[in-house]
């Protein structure tokens, strides 16, 4: 076998490995539930497909890239998000958003460009063999017969390895309208197609997530209206030999439709209030996303940076009587595609994102009229349809595997197209090109390698500090630190350095318990708890104004924190300022109703006013 040969192969296996691997990876270093070992896969293995691509394209002596009409507008978008970095309260962490988002996206394109059609098979396979073992794993859940329960407890809700049933159904969605248009428009393993649909129909149905039975329904819809344009020769012969049966069908569905109808009425009703609080909670999240983009229309509040804002906005709507009722909620993203990237990249972002949707329909389109529409295209053009529909109610940018899927899925539409063509370029950028991408690889290696070993010392410092063992807690957490780690705790309401603090101040180390929560304030700004402990350790050391500002803000972004409340009136009583104790009692009652400790708190600070003591 000779080195072209070999490096083919190499090549091939590495997109088999990733198109598989990445969805279905269940390691956790971390104590996030998932999200980062998908993304440590993606960032080492995306870059090593361009550098081996780029050796290849070398040795053949001609560097060239296909053409895609969707990459100009995801270009333009990548620029936008590139630029929201500037608004960012927190430019490291944005930048790395912006990192990763970009290995996604030219990811995809680069196993698009390599794949050809007779790859892009191999991909699908790929895609719908890892997502029909990650399907029967979720219903495995189900049943209570998963061997990693003591990790994955969703109330029996199917998790698939992803670690969230809301992630899980909407990416199974991309695979379930390939298998269906497989099912429909081929013949060979039809039976085994017809196995995997059922798998992908059962674990979606016990997920019991909204966005992805709407998402599920509007997949449909595109499906139905593709297939029936393509083949509606067919379809109209089989009417029109059919027609009495047809009429018999329509009458049977009917009255099946008026004998469900009362038990799939109270159903609806019984899933409604499941999840009333739920989609009460989201409205809020809408809104305040709706606030961050009004305040920063054009370029948003910076790629990662919604968790970090949010608390504040939220604070501004917790704070209104009308949601007295809702507390403080901890997320990361809004569940809802289009308000956060409108919100952390503005108008500018959202509308470059929409643009490349159209583009991608656009080319559909063309594949209906040329007839070149077979069922991998059919097959994308539902997925993407059906996540779409999910993300009016739900969030993929956190799940790499997802947002990987769908980019590739807009690039590689274009496949079927007849107007495919290729970028030369010279040889002589070759050189520059590899050397830079090993960089890219070497430094992404580096940052996994750091946020690994970060990740399993946070780990052991837990494991520690919850034994109360509190030396050897505190000589792992400055491992941790060390490390130097960016954003070690993504999807968590405080950062490593906030538990390095707890560890300090239960030794009695103030001074350094308050250097290390300011720390975690960087990248934590608004977090109620955060500003709580800040403040209280700021207060036993003397820094009363300090003190003062920091629990303001822990009790703005959460009305409902008894801890913040009792700490901010023992501040104001510190500094004798008793009218601020009261209005912060008071305040505490009026949001949450009278409680005994606060009014007995109340009258203490009454005896010390009249008293002067």
């Amino acid at each position: 076998m000779n080195q072209k040969r070999i490096l083919d192969l190499l090549i091939n296996n590495v997109i088999n490995f990733i198109v598989f691997c990445i969805p279905v990876v269940f390691f956790q270093p971390s104590l996030d539930p998932f999200g980062p070992p998908q993304m440590m896969v993606a960032r080492v293995f995306l870059p090593l497909l361009l550098i081996l691509y780029i050796i290849r394209s070398m040795r053949n002596g001609r560097l060239s890239f296909k053409t895609n009409p969707v990459l100009l507008p995801l270009a333009g978008y990548l620029l936008a998000v590139f630029a929201s970095v500037l608004m960012s309260v927190n430019k490291e962490i944005s930048m790395k958003y912006f990192l990763e988002l970009a290995v996604m996206v030219l990811g995809a394109y680069i196993v698009y460009d390599i794949s050809g059609i007779s790859g892009i098979k191999r991909v699908v396979f790929m895609i719908v063999l890892s997502h029909t073992l990650m399907a029967a794993y979720g219903i495995a859940q189900h049943f209570d017969a998963d061997p990693f329960k003591w990790s994955t407890n969703f109330a029996g809700r199917p998790l698939g390895t992803i670690g969230n049933p809301d992630f899980l159904a909407g990416e199974l969605l991309l695979s379930f309208f390939i298998v269906l248009s497989y099912v429909f428009f081929e013949k060979k393993f039809r039976v085994l197609a017809g196995v995997s649909l059922f798998i992908h129909v059962l674990c979606i149905y016990y997920t019991r997530v909204a966005g992805a039975f709407i998402g599920m329904a509007l997949g449909s819809l595109s499906f139905s209206i593709f297939a029936a344009i393509i083949k509606r020769d067919f379809l109209w012969e089989l009417i029109m030999k059919n027609r009495k049966k047809m009429i018999a069908g329509i009458f049977i569905i009917v009255a099946a439709l008026i004998v469900i109808t009362p038990v799939a009425s109270s159903k609806y009703k019984s899933f409604v209030n499941e999840k009333g609080r739920s989609l009460k909670h989201r409205l809020i999240m809408w809104e305040s996303s709706l606030l961050m983009v009004r305040e920063s229309p054009v370029l948003g509040k910076g790629i990662g940076s919604f968790r970090m804002n949010y608390p504040y906005y939220q604070g501004i709507l917790l704070n209104d009587p009308k949601n007295y009722g809702y507390d403080y909620v901890v997320t990361w993203m809004p569940h809802e595609q289009y308000l956060l990237i409108a919100s952390e990249s503005g108008i500018l972002g959202l509308g470059l994102f929409l643009l490349a949707i159209f583009v991608f329909y656009r080319v559909t389109a063309g594949l209906i009229r040329e007839k070149r529409a077979d069922f991998k295209a059919v097959g994308f053009a539902s997925s993407v349809t059906a996540l779409l529909g999910a993300s009016f109610f739900n969030t993929f940018y956190n799940i790499p595997a997802t947002t990987f899927i769908f980019f590739l899925m807009l690039f590689s539409q274009q496949l079927f197209a007849l107007n495919r063509t290729a970028y030369v370029l010279k040889k002589d950028i070759a050189a520059p090109l590899l050397i830079s991408a090993c960089i890219a690889l070497l430094f992404l290696i580096n940052g996994d390698g750091r946020t690994l070993a970060a990740n399993m010392y946070l780990k052991k410092a837990e494991s520690y500090s919850k034994r109360d063992l509190m030396p050897q807690a505190i000589e792992y957490y400055e491992r941790v630190i060390g490390l130097k780690a960016v954003e070690l705790c993504p999807q968590t309401d405080v950062a490593q350095y906030y538990y390095a603090a707890e560890a300090y101040r239960k030794t009695g180390n103030l001074a350094k318990a308050e250097q290390y929560y300011r720390m975690d304030l960087k990248l934590n700004p608004f977090c109620p708890e955060v500003n709580n402990m800040l403040g209280a350790v700021s207060g036993q050391l003397g820094s009363l104004d300090e003190s003062i500002k920091r629990l303001e803000m822990s009790i703005f972004a959460a009305p409902h924190y008894d801890a913040a409340y009792t700490n901010l009136a023992t501040a104001y009583v510190a500094k004798k300022d008793y009218e601020g104790a009261r209005r912060t009692l008071n305040k505490f009652m009026e949001k949450n109703g009278a409680k005994p400790e606060f009014e007995n708190l109340l009258k203490a600070v009454e005896a010390l006013d009249r008293t002067g003591k």
